[in-house]
């Protein structure tokens, strides 16, 4: 059998976004539960035969969503020259500047949460992608951050940051002037250590 040319294998991941794309507006719209593969296949301008032939069930496009739409935390990049409070402000402003982002991430991952919970199968990986995630996060934290201007270990941290951060955009979605900017900004300061401040 022949290897697939460049030109096809483009093509192929052109599909694959594409599904991914789809899938991602449908499940967002309608939930995970609630939307067929014909509806995700009808989205990306296809048929559910592509869906599984490029994902294999409905299940394996779920995760590779789930994948796509994990993003790092978005921590400030460059130097720590500047004292830990601006930094720290830089990294509440990245935080508000992605929250739209966020937002429309939180329907994928409470889908995803849920039917995990009574599909088994569907967790499969997910440790490992937990684990490297956090591992990739601390690295990144390591570059922002020394650990004495941390008030915990920075694996602990990004394990916070990463249940936080979702937890305050679902709360912002909801009321908005309750989580404001400055509030945001302020529960940020508060992270910091209280002898790096």
């Amino acid at each position: 059998m022949q290897a697939p040319s460049s030109r096809q294998s483009e093509k192929r991941a052109q599909t694959r976004q594409k599904l991914i794309k789809a899938a991602i507006q449908a499940i967002g719209e309608k939930g995970f539960e609630a939307v067929s593969l014909d509806e995700i296949a009808a989205g990306a301008g296809m048929t559910k035969g592509a869906i599984y032939d490029h994902f294999g069930s409905k299940d394996g496009l779920f995760r590779e969503v789930v994948a796509h739409e994990w993003k790092p935390i978005p921590f400030p990049e460059g130097e720590k020259s500047a004292p830990a409070k601006v930094r720290m402000r830089e990294f509440a402003a990245a935080v508000i500047a992605d929250g739209a982002r966020t937002r429309l991430r939180l329907p994928i991952q409470a889908a995803f949460l849920l039917y995990s919970l009574s599909h088994p199968e569907l967790q499969k990986g997910v440790p490992d992608r937990l684990a490297q995630g956090v591992a990739n996060d601390v690295a990144r934290l390591k570059e922002a951050f020394a650990p004495e201007e941390l008030p915990m270990d920075p694996e602990r941290f990004v394990i916070l940051l990463q249940a936080m951060i979702p937890g305050l955009m679902y709360m912002r979605s909801q009321a908005p002037g309750v989580v404001t900017d400055e509030a945001i900004t302020d529960i940020f300061l508060g992270l910091l250590a209280r002898k790096s401040t």
